[in-house]
């Protein structure tokens, strides 16, 4: 479950990562039908990966995932900064489909933080 979800946070990860595998295999393949089936594959994904970095250069495009993780951020604030700070009120909790996209919003954010610090490191 947490492969499919930083597949979906991070695509463009996902397309490399089956690019470097395909150029593996395709020093591996032994035939010339698997060579060309493999260089087909690669051309679709080259493909995909200019598609994603041009997404990524529409501004509404990189924005999309912190916009989605906002309103959550700002519940959480609410209820830690006015609520148990400064004692002002009390939040009404969310339901368990909400809680839920909550946790997989800011799970998936922070945790693709984490992991795009970690490869920076090690592609250093």
């Amino acid at each position: 479950m947490i492969g499919t979800i930083l597949q979906l946070v991070n695509p463009l990860e996902t397309v490399l990562n089956k690019v470097t595998e395909l150029k593996l295999k395709r020093l591996e393949a032994e035939s010339d039908s698997e060579k060309i089936q493999i260089e087909a594959e690669l051309e679709a994904l080259e493909v995909r990966k200019q598609v994603l970095i041009a997404e990524q250069s529409n501004p509404i495009t990189r924005w999309m995932r912190p916009l989605w993780a906002l309103p959550f951020i700002l519940y959480t604030w609410k209820i830690v900064v006015y609520d148990k700070i400064l004692k002002l009120g009390v939040t009404e909790p969310l339901d368990d489909k909400m809680w839920g996209a909550m946790m997989l919003i800011l799970g998936a954010y922070f945790t693709m933080r984490g992991i795009d610090k970690i490869v920076t490191k090690i592609w250093r």
